[in-house]
């Protein structure tokens, strides 16, 4: 399976909207691509939708495209121009995977999955995507190396977030990655390259950012809708 992700514009107050609609989901035939929905989040003027699928992004996009009504609601919804073809668009919305972490999962502890969009500065996209690439795996802290199930950086120039999954509970992997970047350096390689007023270097900083970048998951986004 090879797990793809889109990152959509919407109109404001649409991100739920936008949500489901990718979610909807054709009854898959013998021999046709399989897709399976990971996970979809919000954040104001954003969606983010990951899937696994045995077709690529092509699998994906099919599927997608299978409900006429896809196209009117990207338009509606997305401001998708009239002559672009659904597929097309969606196409242009894929994420490019840049980097990714993953170690087994224990099977007995419940996983829990995340997003952060990072609010880059204009043209630092490419700079970020380095820095996060590099320090892809937990090598910093124990605890947080104990958490992690997977981490991936998905990416389209400036557009930049962070897709984990975790056995922590929100709380505890916010205080465990706080007491870590502030003070590992990377908290001053992020002030230069994101737009924000925190001063990442602090605890109190990063958190605010941490919480305020964290995109929303949208519940039941484990699983497609089928009309």
């Amino acid at each position: 399976m090879e797990r793809v992700a889109l990152g959509l514009p919407v109109g404001p107050g649409n991100e739920t909207r936008v949500a489901r609609l990718l979610r909807r989901l054709a009854p898959a035939k013998a021999g046709e691509a399989r897709t399976e929905a990971v996970a979809t989040f919000t954040a104001p003027g954003r969606v983010l939708h990951i899937a696994d699928t045995t077709g690529g992004l092509d699998g994906l996009v099919a599927d997608l495209t299978t409900h006429p009504d896809v196209a009117a609601g990207l338009r509606e919804l997305c401001g998708m121009p009239h002559r672009l073809p659904a597929a097309s668009y969606l196409i242009r919305a894929r994420l490019t995977r840049w980097a990714h972490y993953a170690r087994p999962h224990p099977a007995r502890l419940p996983v829990h999955r995340r997003a952060l969009l990072y609010p880059v500065r204009p043209g630092k996209g490419e700079e970020l995507r380095r820095l996060l690439a590099a320090g892809i795996a937990p090598g910093t802290s124990q605890q947080l190396a104990s958490a992690l199930i997977s981490s991936t950086i998905f990416a389209r120039q400036d557009l930049v977030v962070r897709f984990w999954e975790a056995t922590a509970d929100p709380a505890e992997e916010l205080d465990n990655i706080a007491r870590v970047v502030p003070r590992s350096g990377l908290g001053a390689k992020l002030n230069r390259l994101l737009d924000v007023e925190q001063d990442l270097t602090t605890d109190a900083g990063f958190r605010a950012f941490f919480t305020g970048c964290a995109m929303s998951p949208v519940p039941g986004a484990g699983a497609w809708a089928r009309p």
